[in-house]
């Protein structure tokens, strides 16, 4: 909510509740923050996470739109029953041990299983991607350089930054022999384009939407970051609509928590709350966020410091 004029940098910001019904998604979140706790809860070293593919008649999902609130609902998607993997700092796993940096971090179901597995790591502002491996029939690394962000942090609506980085990729035989090179310049920039709430597989929490576009391949990612450690990624061409119904080529869920057998865990406020607003001071615009405790309609109203009412909107 956006209010202007002259004098509104003075205002005292007064917040009222009447009974008529709203979203069943309240409360509005126009501040939805993803920190690094929240990616290190699902990704950190020694935990453990769960992974759920979408089941093979799945061929289209309703990926919703930019902007926001949004409820991004994914309750009606099938998907199969959920694996539990293990993530493994890399210096445990003596194939990978001396080809990524100390204190990366990969997960498969085992260590000597590994199939095309992201290798992360986390700095105090930063997440990223230095590359994948593959221990399982054979071995295959790749590395990425500069290695990639894969998320900053905090993470914000309207963030953009630069995904791209040159892929190096070898594959050996069973025997240590090389088998494959090759690498390629892969160009993507990320854009936070939508935020609200994330449902699925029995779980609602707040979220944000990250697009990103892979200009050299064609690829489009749509990633629905939650709070507390819940992840859901879209892959599709880029010709693609980045909203609706569209055709999903990969699909998956991550999750801190067990997908089967949860209860919802809705990160609904217990009371109202009307926060600073931001910037302030400001000019000519201001953000003003709020949240309430129970699915109710709002009126905003801007007073002067006399008490004067100077706009509802």
């Amino acid at each position: 909510m956006v209010p202007t004029g002259q004098n509104i940098s003075r205002c005292v910001f007064l917040l009222s509740i009447s009974f008529l019904s709203l979203l069943a998604v309240a409360p509005v979140l126009s501040q939805v923050l993803i920190t690094q706790s929240d990616l290190l809860s699902v990704m950190g070293p020694g935990a453990t996470h769960f992974m759920a593919m979408p089941d093979s008649s799945v061929v289209s999902v309703n990926i919703g739109s930019p902007g926001g609130p949004h409820l991004y609902d994914f309750s009606g998607v099938k998907f199969t029953p959920a694996l539990t993997r293990n993530n493994y700092l890399v210096d445990s796993i003596p194939v990978l041990a001396h080809r990524f940096p100390s204190g990366s971090i990969t997960y498969g179901t085992s260590a000597d299983s590994l199939e095309v597995s992201p290798v992360l790591r986390f700095t105090t502002d930063t997440l990223f991607q230095v590359g994948n491996a593959t221990t399982l029939s054979g071995y295959r690394f790749r590395h990425f350089t500069p290695n990639s962000v894969f998320m900053p942090f905090p993470l914000s609506y309207h963030a953009s930054f630069a995904r791209g980085s040159t892929y190096f990729d070898t594959t050996f035989n069973g025997a240590w022999q090389v088998t494959k090179v090759y690498h390629i310049y892969q160009p993507a920039l990320a854009f936070v384009d939508g935020y609200g709430w994330l449902k699925v597989l029995g779980h609602t929490v707040a979220c944000l939407r990250v697009k990103t576009v892979y200009t050299k391949t064609n690829e489009m990612e749509i990633l629905f970051v939650g709070s507390g450690g819940l992840l859901v990624v879209m892959n599709m061409a880029t010709a693609s609509p980045d909203s609706g119904v569209v055709p999903v080529e990969e699909c998956g869920v991550l999750s801190a928590t067990n997908l089967t057998g949860v209860e919802d865990f809705s990160q609904a406020p217990v009371e109202c709350r009307l926060e600073q607003n931001f910037p302030n001071p400001f000019n000519p615009t201001t953000t003003i966020s709020f949240e309430i405790s129970t699915p109710s309609p709002v009126k905003l109203m801007i007073i002067d410091i006399l008490g004067r009412e100077v706009e509802t909107l």
